[in-house]
């Protein structure tokens, strides 16, 4: 009899011990990496269309240099942690009017490659809008990859 309460409570200690085990990473997770905004706007120093990786700190300080150099005043540089973390950032280039958007739709991780899937978005035209130039923009932070990072664009209306 002392023998199966032995049994038992080990069976019982083990159950409870496997329970209290993290579960296995979900596969969707790892498909769509996740990812926080750190700026988003409409107004850069970067008149250019340009997708960018930024990996490391002395390529953000560069690109945040040019990007805030029509501010007044201009923003402190956002701390980033370039050994677990990577920038991607999306401008859209200069435009004559307002109502010019740039957003990251989705971040998709294959087998060979990372694909960033960016969503354009103008105005329609019989919008009122605003009679400035713009420079939309978003700049994006997501775990580092080893993996070639493609961008995909689509405007809002496919």
């Amino acid at each position: 009899m002392k023998l199966f309460y032995s049994l038992l409570m080990l069976t019982w200690f083990g159950l409870q011990t496997s329970a209290c085990s993290s579960p296995p990473p979900d596969p969707q997770l790892e498909l769509h990496p996740a990812y926080t905004i750190v700026d988003q706007g409409t107004q850069s120093g970067l008149t250019l269309t340009k997708q960018l990786l930024i990996g490391n700190a002395a390529d953000w300080q560069e690109l945040w240099g040019v990007h805030q150099s029509n501010r007044r005043p201009p923003r402190l540089l956002p701390p980033i942690d370039f050994s677990k973390d990577m920038l991607i950032a999306v401008f859209l280039g200069e435009q004559p009017t307002g109502g010019h958007r740039v957003t990251i739709h989705d971040l998709v991780k294959t087998p060979t490659h990372l694909q960033v899937n960016i969503k354009i978005a103008a105005p329609d035209k019989d919008a009122m809008v605003t009679m400035a130039l713009t420079q939309p923009y978003v700049i994006i932070k997501t775990l580092r990859t080893n993996l070639p990072v493609q961008f995909e664009l689509y405007t809002a209306d496919q």
